[in-house]
């Protein structure tokens, strides 16, 4: 798609370009990228990152653009703008393409009390799911799944913009959820489908959620996972696999949790976590520094 196809009067087309796809300027793809620097700390990915082919930006920023080939569209709010493409595109494209009836496997019990969309949902053999579930369009189940009652599956995530002070704009969500073989998810979870067409949420094979656990968009949870109740998963997060997130825990958006760690109830978890560590407290820190300053502390007030 051209750039001078979607520009309306709100912004001034200084380079026409093609893109494939939108994206933040931290994705890799091979796909051309249109994508929006509104915070000039960013600027160091979009000279970078190959993939960028459009950008959305404000005029003092054009300059500091190295790559002269791309297209460049200039706004005073490129992000909002941005997101305002996002959703004209998701429009289109939900009127444009063709949907497919959803498919149901082989032995499956579904509650009549449990709402399925009627398209665009695939749900494989064996599969359970209770009554009050949803299960929203773009949802991928796969074999032997347990769905326990209320939780719902693929809504739209918490994706919002300020409009300089005077109303907050919604973003449109578009992309997959997946669920994959011999997950089970206990009752009244939430987890959100991702915001872009090409993107996607994903709860890994033999992964257990507890009751009340949220994943936000497009966070992707690795092989035989647990998660106690309450967990609460920000957006965009990579958890990888064999990791315990301990009830109650809160994990921050676009970090990553490394495979066969711990994170100990109740952390709050604002950086990433190293492959087989435990971490504690919050700020979450290294569960055996954590136990010593708390020894610490003790010890000082005994001494008091």
């Amino acid at each position: 798609m051209k750039l001078s196809e979607i520009i309306n009067e709100d912004a001034i087309l200084k380079t026409d370009g093609f893109f494939d796809i939108l994206a933040q300027c931290t994705i890799s793809s091979d796909k051309k990228i249109l994508t929006y620097l509104e915070d000039i700390n960013y600027l160091q990915f979009i000279n970078k990152n190959p993939g960028i082919s459009c950008v959305i930006c404000k005029p003092e920023h054009i300059n500091y653009i190295e790559n002269k080939s791309i297209g460049i569209v200039c706004t005073e709010h490129p992000k909002l703008y941005f997101f305002k493409i996002h959703n004209e595109l998701v429009n289109k494209n939900q009127n444009d393409k063709s949907k497919f009836k959803t498919a149901v496997g082989e032995n499956c019990y579904i509650s009549p009390l449990a709402y399925i969309n009627d398209h665009n949902v695939i749900i494989g053999n064996n599969v359970i799911i209770e009554e009050f579930v949803a299960i929203k369009k773009n949802v991928h189940i796969g074999d032997n799944c347990i769905i326990r009652s209320g939780s719902i599956i693929g809504s739209e995530g918490f994706e919002f913009k300020r409009v300089m002070h005077e109303s907050i704009y919604t973003v449109k969500h578009a992309g997959t959820t997946i669920i994959e073989d011999n997950v089970e998810i206990k009752e009244l979870c939430t987890i959100h489908q991702a915001v872009f067409e090409w993107d996607y949420t994903k709860i890994g094979e033999y992964s257990k959620l507890d009751a009340h656990t949220h994943v936000g968009h497009a966070t992707k949870i690795g092989r035989r996972v647990m998660i106690g109740s309450h967990g609460n998963l920000a957006g965009n997060i990579q958890i990888q696999d064999d990791v315990y997130i301990g009830p109650g825990s809160t994990i921050s958006n676009r970090l990553n949790v490394g495979e066969n760690s711990k994170v100990s109830l109740g952390s709050v978890v604002t950086k990433d976590v190293e492959n087989d560590t435990i971490v504690t407290g919050n700020f979450a820190i290294n569960h055996d520094i954590f136990i010593t300053d708390l020894k610490n502390r003790i010890s000082v007030q005994k001494l008091k």
